[in-house]
C-alpha cells in the first residue's frame, strides 16, 4: 500500500525537473548540442512516466470498484499536496506572488478550473486503462493545441515542428488502430 503512493515524490520531482528543463533547454542546446539536449529532455520526462504509473496504482489500491471515486480521491490528494508544497515555496521564495495572484483571480480561477477538468480526465483514464496507453494517446493534445494556436493566435510553425506533430498524431492513431 505504501509503495503505491510513491507517485507523490515522483510527481513533485517531475514538476521541478520540468521547470528546470524548460528554462535550460535553449542554453543546454547551445552548450552541448541538440542531441545531448534531447537526451536530457527525455531523461527529465522519466519521473513523469513513473508518476503516471504510480497514479494508476494508487487509485487502484483504494479497492473501491467505483473508478470515479478512486480517481477523484487520488486527484484530490495530488492537488492538496501540490497546493500545500507550492504555497510553502512561494511564501519562502517570493511572498509578493500572492498579491500578484490575487490581482488575477478571475483568469486564475478560469485556468485552474479548466486545468482541473483536464486532470479529472487524465486521472480517470489512468484508473481505467494502462498509464502507458493513456499517456501515449494523450499526446494528441499537442495537435489540438497547435490547431488552436494557429487559428486563434495566428502562430506559425517550422517544418520540423510540423513533422514532429505529424509523428505524434500518427503514433496516437497507430495506438488506437493496432
Amino acid at each position: 500500500m505504501a509503495a503505491s503512493w510513491l507517485w507523490i515524490p515522483l510527481t513533485l520531482g517531475a514538476a521541478v525537473m520540468q521547470t528546470v528543463r524548460t528554462t535550460g533547454q535553449k542554453r543546454l542546446s547551445e552548450d552541448v548540442g541538440n542531441m545531448m539536449a534531447t537526451l536530457t529532455r527525455f531523461l527529465f520526462g522519466l519521473p513523469f512516466a513513473l508518476a503516471s504509473l504510480s497514479l494508476r496504482r494508487a487509485s487502484l489500491s483504494l479497492g473501491d470498484p467505483n473508478f470515479l471515486a478512486t480517481s477523484a480521491l487520488t486527484l484530490f490528494t495530488v492537488i492538496a499536496i501540490e497546493t500545500a508544497l507550492l504555497g510553502v515555496i512561494i511564501v519562502v521564495r517570493d511572498r509578493e506572488q500572492f498579491t500578484a495572484m490575487r490581482g488575477k483571480l478571475k483568469i486564475s480561477t478560469f485556468i485552474g478550473a479548466t486545468s482541473m477538468l483536464g486532470s479529472v480526465g487524465w486521472f480517470t483514464a489512468m484508473t481505467l486503462e494502462q498509464a502507458s496507453y493513456v499517456r501515449a494517446f494523450g499526446q494528441i493534445e499537442f495537435v489540438f493545441a497547435m490547431l488552436v494556436s494557429t487559428r486563434l493566435f495566428r502562430e506559425r510553425y517550422t517544418r520540423n515542428e510540423l513533422v514532429g506533430i505529424a509523428l505524434i498524431a500518427a503514433s496516437s492513431v497507430a495506438l488506437v488502430v493496432f
